[in-house]
């Protein structure tokens, strides 16, 4: 049995596009033991998933934190590892390769002189599951899936309070990002189309969305129609949420792409910070509207893209 690591740290929208190749690798290492070098964030849904043995967690301390640095030299150093998948591809783990990776340790990524390599330069010019594709080609593995989200369904409470035909409305996104928000005034546009075509709309969101949902729910004029989850859906919920849903239409966050896994009816928002060739997947399912500036997207065009898929 050989030990194999994958490195993959996040972002949640990063992390969840790569479930593809998480697939893969456990397919190609089947009876080999596979440990996954993650955030603390993704522990959680990474045990449960039938992809890993094993997971460790890197919260990418500064290398002068000691004590960080020991616990990594302890993961590389002490498992021997035959190869190791570099899914980050970051300058971090650019780093790792250097300094904490066995020499006879085969390492796939984007170091040019690593066995398996796959330019970086390539990363932006390709969407994410087609770098995952060639990367994990290079080192012999074959029929790389897209991502999809049946992993992490199961059976949600959430949807109990939920009757009838229902659209999820993803208002937000990642902190930091406003720039890829689309104006609340305009999802409230939405939303009152939404309801004009008899459906309920489902907000989602955590606290970081909290003025948006109350401006919503405030507003509008069915209010008995909007059922905010903000705080109450974690990764499961919205995949469950999504097998179930009508539409799903948003910003470009993770929780949005991680419904669009589905193949339901999508429409995501794009500003110009978003590269479109690496972000959106080629769906039939999946229209998306983009202006360099997000609050151009007019209301207007929306609804009728709405219309065209219910």
């Amino acid at each position: 049995m050989k030990n194999i690591l994958v490195i993959k740290h996040g972002a949640f929208g990063d992390f969840i596009m790569a479930e593809g190749a998480f697939k893969a690798i456990k397919a190609y290492h089947e009876k080999d033991h596979i440990t996954l070098l993650t955030s603390k964030l993704f522990k959680e849904i990474a045990e449960n998933s039938d992809y890993f043995d094993a997971v460790e967690i890197d919260d990418r301390k500064p290398f002068w934190n000691l004590c960080a640095l020991r616990q990594l030299w302890k993961i590389f150093k002490h498992k021997s590892y035959t190869r190791i998948y570099d899914l980050q591809t970051s300058s971090r783990t650019a780093l790792y390769y250097r300094y904490l990776k066995h020499a006879d340790t085969e390492w796939v990524g984007a170091i040019p002189e690593s066995k398996f390599y796959f330019p970086k330069a390539m990363h932006s010019k390709v969407h994410i599951f087609e770098r995952h594709r060639k990367q994990l080609e290079s080192a012999g593995l074959r029929n790389i899936p897209d991502a999809d989200n049946q992993w992490l369904v199961k059976h949600s409470t959430v949807l109990e309070n939920i009757k009838g035909k229902f659209a999820i409305v993803v208002t937000g996104a990642s902190k930091g990002h406003d720039k890829k928000c689309w104006p609340i005034e305009n999802y409230l546009k939405i939303c009152e189309h939404l309801i004009s075509k008899d459906l309920q709309v489902v907000l989602t969101g955590t606290s970081n969305e909290a003025s948006k949902i109350e401006f919503i729910k405030e507003n509008i004029s069915q209010p008995e129609r909007i059922i905010s989850l903000m705080n109450q859906a974690d990764f499961y919920d919205y995949a469950t949420l999504s097998q179930k849903a009508m539409l799903i239409i948003g910003n470009d966050t993770g929780p949005f792409h991680l419904m669009a896994f589905s193949k339901i009816p999508a429409i995501l928002l794009l500003s110009g910070v978003t590269n479109l060739v690496s972000a959106v997947p080629k769906w039939h399912s999946l229209s998306y509207l983009k202006e360099d500036n997000i609050a151009d997207i007019s209301v207007q065009k929306v609804c009728l893209l709405i219309d065209s898929k219910l």
